[in-house]
């Protein structure tokens, strides 16, 4: 359950380092981005990333490997 959290984390330090590599050079192309739609994508992250933990949780556990050893 830790590491899922930590992932998750990791999962939206990284979309913010990516948004801040690509404010500047969206800026550059003069492409503005309003701060609803940056809102609304924040938002689609958060829940895509909520919605693929619930999804994990409820993935099936595998089962161990069975040894033959043919005894």
């Amino acid at each position: 359950m830790k590491k899922r959290f930590t992932n998750k984390i990791f999962l939206l330090a990284f979309v913010g380092f990516l948004w801040q590599i690509l404010q500047p050079i969206l800026k550059h192309y003069e492409i503005e981005i309003s701060q609803e739609l940056f809102r609304q994508f924040v938002d689609l992250v958060c829940y895509g990333v909520i919605g693929f933990g619930i999804y994990q949780s409820f993935e099936e556990p595998s089962e161990p490997p069975t040894s033959e050893s043919g005894e």
